[in-house]
């Protein structure tokens, strides 16, 4: 899954090798469409012109950016400080560069550039993207995708990876559950459905045995969102922790 330059040419983020890289030329590949609107936490991407599976930031898609909050991908680190632009008084009009450490699909922060801008209601978003260089590495980072009619659920080859998992076809939610520890099991199957009723936003910690027993904890969050079809389909992130959770979304940021 490649970005689109402003000439129609491919040179954004691809998959090699089952992990995602982003070429030389994409380093300075300005991302128009996107803006980052820290008041709502969400990412703003225009939905009459984008297909829901262009890679747009970092190799996440269009479909993956309306579910994903802006505060799972953004840096740990870096997350007061938008706090700081959100709050900053507004300037006589210029726009001001902020610059961000961003996740990308293959689990490495990278330093973006954004240029603020203040809305009508008086909030605050970062408009565009420009890629800088790679930082650190983050925590090992899949998607998946629940559609909710016909109970299929597809993951993304990194989740498969995570998980020890084969490709295959699309498992069913019980069959997702299944592979969740016994006592978080209610609680994930819980969330996700609430969300589906409410057609909103979720987040969660779970586990998953992985023998001699021990646990690996993972973190979750989407949004569930109605397709051109009319269905319900669920978008989600996992991140894979390094240690449990400790409390606050902060402590969930794998850096």
């Amino acid at each position: 899954m490649n970005g689109r330059n402003g000439r129609g040419d491919w040179d954004g983020p691809v998959r090699v090798q089952g992990r995602w890289t982003v070429s030389a030329a994409a380093l300075q590949w300005p991302v128009p469409r996107i803006a980052l609107d820290w008041t709502s936490d969400e990412w703003s991407v225009p939905t009459s012109t984008v297909k829901e599976c262009e890679a747009l930031l970092l190799g996440w898609t269009a479909g993956e950016l309306r579910a994903v909050p802006v505060a799972d991908l953004v840096h740990p680190d870096d997350r007061d400080l938008l706090d700081d632009v959100s709050s900053a008084p507004v300037s006589s009009g210029s726009f001001v560069p902020v610059d961000l450490r961003i996740l990308g699909r293959d689990s490495r922060y990278w330093w973006t550039r954004w240029r603020r801008r203040h809305t009508l209601d008086a909030g605050c978003a970062l408009d565009g993207a420009t890629y800088l260089r790679p930082d650190e590495w983050g925590c090992p980072v899949g998607t998946w995708r629940w559609y909710v009619d016909v109970e299929a659920v597809s993951w993304s080859p990194e989740l498969l990876d995570m998980f020890g998992l084969q490709v295959g076809p699309p498992a069913s939610q019980a069959a997702f559950l299944a592979t969740v520890h016994a006592d978080d099991r209610a609680s994930v199957a819980t969330t996700l459905r609430r969300a589906v009723d409410e057609r909103g936003p979720f987040a969660y910690t779970f586990r998953c045995p992985a023998g001699a027993g021990l646990d690996r904890w993972f973190y979750a969050a989407g949004r569930c969102y109605v397709d051109h079809d009319g269905a319900d389909v669920v978008v989600g992130l996992v991140k894979y922790l390094n240690a449990p959770p400790t409390g606050g979304r902060a402590a969930i940021g794998c850096g």
